[in-house]
């Protein structure tokens, strides 16, 4: 078993998966293991049973995952030759039910940018507001990423994938101003911890909190910006297939959950009328 979660693990970076994700994928191996053994000598009863347990735990988004990562895992086996068939076949996992994301209206937007927040913080919320970025996106930049010049940054988002997004005149200021501050070497972090390496996504999300907390937005989140950021984009007419590259999103489908906002929007303002 430990050969074989081995030789996963290394397929799974081959394919670029983030370290978060490979840890995820490995703690549901683990406990399908320690539910009911050496998972290449399972059954499909056996896996329906341990299925049908957890999902009596669990939330159906986790259940989800759970279905997700074993199919891809049994599938990885089957094409490796440990598994003459995959004993997950035709299993199927709680239906989606995709709740729209929250999002800051304009005044609140405005509400947060306004309040008195060190530069540091500033320039953060402005590349989640204006940029979309995730708070492990903004955790790997360096100063070499911005190119004030140009107003674009080099973001790495998930599976290493490079993007470039624009910036926005005020996060062109607040990064400008930020940098003369604390200036540094081309490959340092643009945002350093206290170790000297980046600040971490946890930090990043805490600063986040407090920075809402300054602005009397008590429940500010960093999903909440960057939802906001695509809302604000679809709202203003921009192409949906624009904000999918902006996002950094590998299907479409992930970015048509806004499209439902702005829908909502119209039918909101057809009922006012």
């Amino acid at each position: 078993m430990k050969l074989l979660q081995t030789k996963w693990m290394e397929y799974l970076r081959s394919r670029s998966y983030s370290p978060l994700t490979i840890q995820a994928y490995k703690c549901e191996l683990q406990m399908l293991r320690r539910a009911q053994g050496d998972p290449v000598s399972l059954t499909p009863a056996q896996v329906k049973e341990y299925l049908t347990d957890r999902g009596q735990k669990v939330s159906a988004c986790t259940m989800r995952r759970t279905i997700s990562v074993l199919q891809s895992f049994f599938q990885w086996a089957v094409d490796e030759g440990w598994l003459a068939e995959n004993p997950m076949t035709g299993v199927q996992g709680p239906r989606e039910r995709r709740r729209l994301p929250d999002v800051l209206s304009e005044a609140q937007v405005k509400q947060l940018l306004d309040a008195d927040h060190p530069l540091r913080d500033l320039a953060i919320l402005l590349l989640m507001v204006h940029a979309g970025l995730r708070l492990s996106e903004i955790s790997r930049l360096k100063r070499l990423s911005v190119d004030l010049q140009a107003k674009e940054v080099k973001v790495i988002g998930k599976g290493q994938h490079e993007r470039i997004v624009p910036l926005h005149r005020d996060l062109v200021d607040a990064l400008h101003d930020w940098m003369a501050k604390m200036p540094g070497y081309p490959h340092d972090p643009l945002f350093q911890g206290y170790r000297g390496g980046g600040l971490k996504p946890r930090a990043i999300g805490c600063a986040i909190k407090r920075a809402g907390e300054r602005a009397d937005l008590p429940d500010l989140h960093p999903h909440i910006l960057r939802h906001t950021f695509a809302t604000r984009l679809l709202r203003r007419g921009a192409n949906l297939r624009i904000v999918q590259e902006l996002l950094g999103h590998a299907n479409l489908g992930t970015t048509q959950i806004y499209t439902h906002i702005t829908d909502r929007d119209r039918k909101e303002a057809i009922r006012k009328l």
